[in-house]
């Protein structure tokens, strides 16, 4: 069952035989996702993969499963042992005080994590990785991942080493629909939201569950909160515009990114960033001086901008704009989602990882959810 136009057949899959194909891995997945669901905590997920780290070419086969923030994974390697090698770890992580944990907090996650393996075991003895490369367009096939996250089932398959992949939405009555491309699962495991959606085809969202909308569309829930959120970003909007006609975004702390600049690259989710335009430099802390991304050496001061922007940013965190953003909408700010505030010569635009809010005249209002936004380029707003 695979729905179009919103997902293209190829010839290859346009047979009788991947017909019934795409109608057992349906089958399969849908009741596989009503187990998960039954355990009544998200996400929740399983996972598995040929050749975890293939680009090394010594990991063989790997599984994982997730419920919340805790997870079990295992990676055997026989290629470059001389015996064969299991690793198996497990972590409960942010989730549970150490009174609960006292009160058998740790049982109940031992023994959802042996329900989850079971699943997982019954799909891999169905074959259901060997239908998904038949039947799912796209040569992202490496890492298999059936997910319930926003309240919403997922079929996922994606490569470790291009780090990307593809994203189905799973629906009871009209099967398999293609939504975007997510990015890399594997390395995301234990994540309060593993599955991140780097780019989201905008004639699937009508097929989203009801709370997966209420995600990606949030709704003013707390008007007290809302009020107190739009008078904070038109402020800063407002101040950021004064210091500046040039693009600009503020990213709060805690935000994940990724960034390639000045011959570096790199991850950091611990500092609130100011970016500049010029893109050619790494991301800048307030306050910092400019340094080499290779060697750390210092290389003198950022345009005086920079400086005059960073304390429009830090009234932003003082004033805890993420909490904020989760009293106003009721959609808490997951783990490390991006929420940043880009500035430009006319607009001012919100943006909460795919969710865009224009930021005027006193309000803030949806604009709709688009691709994960880049923010080394302020000058492409979202």
């Amino acid at each position: 069952m695979i729905e179009q136009p919103l997902h293209k057949l190829s010839a290859k899959t346009a047979d009788v035989a991947d017909a019934l194909a795409a109608d057992l891995l349906h089958g399969l997945v849908m009741r596989a996702a009503e187990r998960l669901a039954a355990l009544g905590r998200m996400p929740v997920l399983v996972a598995a993969a040929s050749n975890k780290f293939n680009d090394a070419g010594d990991d063989d086969q790997w599984y994982a499963v997730q419920i919340g923030e805790t997870y079990w994974e295992q990676s055997q390697f026989f290629v470059h042992w001389p015996e064969p090698k299991i690793e198996e770890r497990s972590f409960m992580k942010g989730e549970f005080t150490r009174d609960d944990l006292k009160t058998g907090a740790s049982e109940v996650a031992s023994r959802q994590i042996v329900s989850m393996r079971q699943v997982l075991a019954d799909l891999e003895k169905a074959g259901w990785r060997a239908l998904a490369a038949q039947v799912l367009e796209g040569t992202y096939d490496t890492v298999v991942c059936l997910a319930i996250q926003h309240g919403q089932p997922w079929l996922c398959r994606a490569s470790p080493v291009d780090g990307q992949g593809d994203v189905w939405l799973c629906t009871p009555d009209r099967g398999f629909i293609h939504f975007g491309r997510c990015g890399r699962i594997d390395r995301d495991i234990g994540d309060p939201d593993p599955i991140g959606f780097l780019q989201i085809r905008q004639d699937a969202l009508t097929h989203l569950t009801a709370e997966a909308r209420r995600y990606f569309a949030p709704e003013v829930r707390d008007w007290l909160a809302y009020g107190r959120l739009a008078k904070l970003v038109n402020g800063a909007a407002s101040d950021a515009s004064s210091v500046t006609d040039q693009p600009l975004a503020l990213v709060s702390r805690n935000s994940r990114w990724t960034f390639w600049g000045g011959g570096g690259s790199g991850w950091d989710g611990r500092r609130g960033q100011v970016f500049w335009k010029d893109t050619t430099a790494p991301p800048v802390e307030p306050g910092a001086k400019r340094r080499n991304p290779r060697t750390g050496a210092a290389e003198g001061d950022y345009p005086d901008e920079i400086y005059r922007l960073s304390p429009i940013l830090k009234r932003l965190e003082d004033a805890g704009w993420r909490d904020l953003f989760s009293e106003a909408y009721g959609v808490p700010m997951i783990g490390e989602q991006m929420l940043a505030l880009f500035v430009g010569p006319s607009y001012a635009i919100l943006v909460r990882e795919n969710s865009r809010f224009l930021v005027e005249d006193g309000q803030i209002a949806f604009a709709g959810v688009g691709d994960y936004p880049s923010c080394i380029r302020p000058d492409q707003p979202p």
